[in-house]
């Protein structure tokens, strides 16, 4: 199996689908249904990939790949239903309403999240013991081993 750093987006088509849920109530004409369909989805896979290159190089732990998928996909997708929409191609009094409603979703979440981090991180704590995950975190949450044939091989080699 490879290394998900080596796979471009962990989860297949799931850039596409985050950025089509933000346009999905927009009555289109056809010409800027496949217009706008091409164009978020060729977007969404740049962003992808682009988004989990620079995670890797920022050094930001994402082994999912969540934030490429949710957070730059969704902005595109939000911004993307100003770029296609009924009205016609690049409306930007629809973009920048969109524009808006991004900044004041990042404007509140950023916030409550970090809050919502910092507090859990003095209460209890964000990573578990080294002991617990050296053994795995299946085996100490679950008395599970979730992948037998990696522990043959790791007792293996040692």
């Amino acid at each position: 199996m490879a290394h998900p750093s080596e796979s471009p987006g962990t989860a297949p088509d799931a850039d596409d689908e985050v950025v089509a849920a933000a346009d999905v109530d927009w009555d289109v004409e056809t010409d800027v249904l496949v217009a706008g369909a091409g164009g978020t989805g060729l977007v969404a896979g740049l962003l992808v990939v682009g988004g989990s290159k620079l995670l890797e190089r920022w050094r930001v732990d994402d082994v999912v790949g969540a934030i490429p998928v949710h957070a730059f996909c969704g902005a595109w997708g939000t911004l993307a239903v100003g770029l296609f929409n009924a009205e016609g191609f690049m409306d930007w009094g629809a973009i920048g309403v969109q524009a808006i409603g991004l900044a004041s979703a990042i404007v509140w979440t950023f916030p409550t999240a970090l809050m919502a981090f910092l507090l859990v991180r003095a209460v209890m704590g964000l990573r578990a013991w080294t002991m617990h995950e050296q053994r795995g975190l299946d085996f100490t949450e679950h008395a599970e081993i979730a992948y037998p044939e990696f522990q043959q091989q790791l007792s293996a080699s040692e």
